[in-house]
């Protein structure tokens, strides 16, 4: 699906169900690790104390491109459901029932099908020899000295590499 296609379903499913009408807006994201979001944004206007929202449905960008119609038209009916029941109610029950509502799988997770972006550096432990797990950005050196290995315990506290991947 391009880019184009998925942010026109987006606003047709969101007109579709009412949220758009309800001043839910579309907008492109730029993450790596989740592929779409529902957010709510409160801000107080300065001398007049109005607070306005900001009711904003994101894709990824990088995710989009990544994976079939099918996930991205039910992260698109997961987050409209997130817009119905409201986003304090996480996943809970209410969210649920929109999630049936509008034909979405009332699970929090995608499942293993969604292809997610793999991490530019490797967290290393030289200790059993093992990747902990990869990430987006480098970790600050305090962050990296306070994180140990749970197969290797304590000990490892401070000793962990992280390295640039090779891809």
């Amino acid at each position: 699906m391009t880019h184009e296609e998925a942010g026109q379903l987006a606003m047709a499913l969101m007109k579709a169900h009412g949220v758009h009408a309800a001043g839910w807006r579309f907008a492109w994201s730029r993450g790596k690790r989740q592929l779409g979001s529902a957010q709510v944004r409160r801000r107080r206007v300065a001398g007049t104390g109005k607070i306005i929202e900001t009711k904003t449905i994101t894709l990824s960008r990088h995710l989009v491109a990544l994976n079939g119609d099918e996930e991205v038209r039910e992260t698109i009916l997961h987050e409209i459901a997130h817009a119905i029941a409201g986003v304090r109610n996480g996943h809970n029950e209410i969210w649920k029932a929109a999630c049936r509502r509008v034909g979405a799988r009332p699970v929090r997770l995608a499942g293993e099908e969604v292809q997610t972006v793999q991490g530019r550096y490797i967290m290393y432990c030289p200790g059993c020899d093992r990747e902990l797990g990869r990430r987006h950005r480098r970790m600050r050196s305090e962050m990296l000295a306070r994180t140990f290995c749970r197969a290797c315990g304590k000990a490892s506290k401070g000793k962990l590499v992280l390295k640039l991947a090779e891809n």
